[in-house]
């Protein structure tokens, strides 16, 4: 099969994160799209309006099968028009309340993207196939396309490269420290409910100390959590630095305003670490407790308690529990998740 797949290589992401991975064991015959990590400047014009990618598309259609637009809110917009009856499969990552502003406005890129977005609003309905990483997009997304044609395949992680660093660092005999909190990520992260967190622990649990990992910090974060004693950040840390966070804290907290698919989350499983995050699922949420612990929104004294429900384990029962995140990480292993891609790519192909 011969997929042309239009991307963005991120720069956050770095080399071993990102849904990028997914094109290792898809092997696309063309691959087009933004490439941040090799530093090479777009014109602002292709910059902000990425769909211009799907003309260059239109260049490698008599080439190949099918075409993956791996960010729909970015890239898709003229695809049903330029590439004739090729099958598009098209994946969305936002949460279900900014899908839901592209589908029915599609003004994420502003004015221009308004415009384009009345032009062609009707582009969902002809897709071969979407894929979303959480059930809340398709139940937005299926106001548009026929619910039978979306597919729910969250993210992935590299098993094996967190599972050897985790032996090596075993080997090494790195120490934990039983009283760290990490927080990674950037994304959609709620900084003031994570310094509210903080300054209720200095009190209530003065033992507790938060470790925030980001690759930049802006003035605005930095003033919220710099000043308090118990939060030290972490700026621009490399792959294996980040990995031994990973491996050195007793659970990672994600506050977060919003959110589909989480790489952190995923990692942090990878490694064994328990996870507690806020709830903005709906009950939907693709990974159970104990792993996962979820709190609702800006309910502090819900996500103290879960906190406080891994922190305070023994360590008989925490070792259990790092068993079973182990093990619940084993069904988002980045080949696994292509399997699964590459099998609603045959479903589109027989349509």
């Amino acid at each position: 099969m011969r997929v042309l797949a239009i991307r963005t290589d991120f720069i956050h992401h770095g080399e071993h994160a990102g849904y990028k991975q997914i094109l290792k064991f898809v092997r696309p015959s063309v691959t087009l799209g933004r490439d941040e990590q090799s530093g090479l400047h777009l014109s602002d014009l292709r910059a902000r309006y990425q769909w211009i990618f799907e003309w260059d598309a239109r260049k490698h259609r008599h080439q190949v099968d099918l075409v993956h637009i791996l960010y729909g809110e970015d890239y898709f917009r003229f695809s049903p028009w330029l590439l004739g009856d090729l099958p598009i499969v098209a994946t969305f990552h936002q949460p279900a309340e900014m899908l839901e502003r592209e589908i029915m406005r599609g003004d994420l890129r502003g004015r221009i993207g308004r415009l384009t977005h009345l032009i062609t609003q009707n582009r969902f309905s002809r897709l071969a196939a979407a894929i979303v990483t959480e059930e809340n997009q398709k139940r937005v997304l299926s106001k548009v396309m026929p619910a039978e044609r979306i597919h729910v395949i969250p993210l992935g992680v590299h098993l094996g490269r967190f599972r050897e660093a985790y032996q090596r660092f075993q080997q090494e005999q790195r120490k934990t420290d039983g009283m760290a909190i990490l927080t990674v990520g950037n994304w959609l992260r709620d900084w003031e409910f994570l310094r509210d967190t903080a300054l209720r622990a200095a009190t209530a649990h003065p033992h507790w100390h938060f470790h925030v990992v980001n690759r930049g910090f802006d003035t605005h974060v930095k003033e919220l959590l710099a000043p308090l004693g118990n939060v030290t950040l972490h700026e621009a840390l490399s792959d294996d630095a980040l990995m031994q966070r990973l491996f050195t804290a007793r659970v990672l907290y994600i506050p977060v305003t919003s959110a589909s698919g989480n790489n952190a989350l995923l990692e942090a499983m990878a490694m064994g670490l328990p996870v507690v995050m806020t709830d903005v699922f709906g009950g939907k949420f693709m990974i159970p407790e104990p792993a996962v612990r979820l709190y609702e929104r800006d309910d502090l004294s819900s996500a103290i308690q879960k906190l406080g429900e891994v922190m305070d384990l023994p360590e008989e029962e925490y070792a259990a529990l790092k068993a079973t995140t182990f093990a619940a990480a084993s069904a988002f292993d980045w080949e696994a998740i292509a399997r699964r891609t590459m099998e609603v790519y045959q479903m589109a192909l027989t349509k």
